[in-house]
């Protein structure tokens, strides 16, 4: 029968970077024990396994204190230093989507944005940093573990913005900057004073536009950079490359407004919206389309009728009306992913089809390549070349897919806040499930995706 003090166990940590002994040492006697811990660290593939003097040895020293260890590691890996990816460094608060907050109260203030995104000439907008790279490791049994590079960011200059000397980023003119997708700009405002209108004509502009009063029925305003307007949008048809804030309402009619940034309006009643960002509204949603990457938010509001999907998710105050009018609520939906997606792979049947042809040209001629002349073997090896280029433009195509795929996942929320009240008639959708309240409901409640259908909980937690 074995001594009780030669008991032990040996434990891999998670990330595999230590092995871990718990034991008894007998002082007098470390060599039994000793002999032990090595036949299991072979047994579980551990490299580089000391002799057994020199453990024995260890043992003796660790344990001078306190024959018994407790999780002390036996062996240790080399741990890996993350690499520090580059970042940009802004000189202001110029793109926070929120409003300012009254101290005091604590109340919103819907028509005051926290952002400072008026600039001037000269004025500094940002710095970049440099990545720093990090460092592999090594877990306990060898492997390498790979940190990946540092990756660097870049800043993609648009219109009225300049690299300074120090390499920092500098307003040319002054104006409102914006950041998207085609890089940093500071857009020229254009003030319409009264009415986009008959008078007026529609809108293109190359920046940004304010209008003073409203964008009357049946006029165009298409803007690269944010549009604000004063007063009402009225059956009009609006494009804003940056955010759209209203300071009263959206009146839709059957006009479209499409903006790639947020929008922000008191209400909207009978709109087609679509917004790449967070659609905020004061009061009520009546009646309407709006498709979001962002999130609805009408904490205060109503939304009744229509149909309303967010890849960000939903909070309501009251959702449907005492009509018991169908309003439809979708939450962690991409309407943009599958056009996108498409659009990235609309060379793929193309590049398929090439590749199909040359492969029926080239496998009968690699089969016996040895018999064939040099004349032959450059051509095949020009077409092999070809083969290579086509599967790596084909793999480069799916992989900027998997990219938009991961990208919308990472935003998604499925779960849709209702604050107040909850009418019948409104059907949430989350995936590919439904659930139709079927009388009125309290709140708060929300209803998320949980067992492979959508479930309403009491909370917004």
């Amino acid at each position: 029968m074995e001594d009780h003090a030669t008991e032990f166990s040996l434990r891999v940590t998670d990330d595999r970077l230590s092995v871990l002994l718990t034991c008894a040492v007998d002082l007098e006697h470390p060599e039994p024990l000793a002999k032990r811990i090595l036949e299991e660290m072979r047994a579980l593939g551990l490299p580089d396994v000391p002799r057994q003097q020199q453990l024995a040895g260890w043992l003796l020293e660790t344990a001078r204190g306190d024959p018994r260890l407790e999780d002390v590691p036996l062996v240790e890996g080399e741990p890996p230093v993350p690499p520090v990816h580059g970042k940009v460094e802004w000189a202001g608060n110029f793109f926070d989507t929120g409003f300012v907050i009254d101290e005091k109260t604590g109340a919103i203030d819907y028509r005051t944005r926290a952002a400072q995104n008026s600039v001037e000439e000269g004025q500094l907008l940002a710095k970049l940093i440099p990545p720093k790279e990090g460092r592999d490791g090594r877990d306990v049994f060898g492997n390498l573990i790979d940190v990946g590079k540092a990756k660097r960011v870049r800043i993609q200059l648009g219109r009225n913005v300049k690299v300074g000397d120090d390499g920092a980023y500098y307003a040319s003119r002054e104006g409102r900057i914006r950041w998207d997708a085609k890089g940093l700009s500071v857009d020229e405002i254009l003030i319409i004073k009264g009415s986009i209108g008959l008078k007026s004509g529609h809108i293109t502009h190359p920046g940004a536009v304010i209008v003073e009063k409203d964008i009357e029925a049946e006029c165009r305003v298409q803007a690269d950079g944010d549009i604000e307007v004063k007063g009402t949008i009225e059956e009009a048809d609006v494009d804003a490359g940056g955010n759209l804030s209203v300071r009263n309402g959206i009146m839709g009619g059957g006009a479209h407004i499409k903006v790639n940034g947020n929008v922000h309006a008191k209400f909207i009643v009978e709109a087609n919206i679509e917004a790449g960002e967070d659609i905020v509204v004061e009061r009520e949603i009546r009646h309407s389309v709006l498709k979001t990457r962002g999130a609805v938010i009408i904490r205060h509001g109503q939304i009744i009728g229509g149909e309303t999907a967010a890849l960000g998710g939903i909070d309501v105050g009251q959702s449907g009306g005492v009509s018991c009018v169908p309003t439809v609520l979708r939450a962690g939906e991409d309407f943009r992913l599958a056009e996108e997606s498409a659009e990235k792979g609309a060379r793929l049947p193309e590049l398929e089809a090439e590749l199909k042809r040359i492969h029926a040209a080239v496998d009968p001629l690699t089969a016996r390549q040895r018999t064939l002349s040099p004349k032959r073997r450059e051509a095949l090896s020009k077409l092999l070349d070809n083969v290579g280029e086509l599967e790596d433009a084909i793999r480069a195509i799916h992989a900027e897919i998997d990219e938009l795929k991961k990208a919308s996942e990472a935003r998604a929320k499925h779960r849709i806040i209702v604050r107040s009240k909850m009418y019948p008639e409104t059907i949430f959708r989350i995936k590919d499930s439904q659930l139709r309240v079927k009388e009125t409901l309290l709140g708060p409640a929300r209803a998320s995706f949980f067992k492979d259908k959508v479930e309403l909980s009491p909370g917004i937690a």
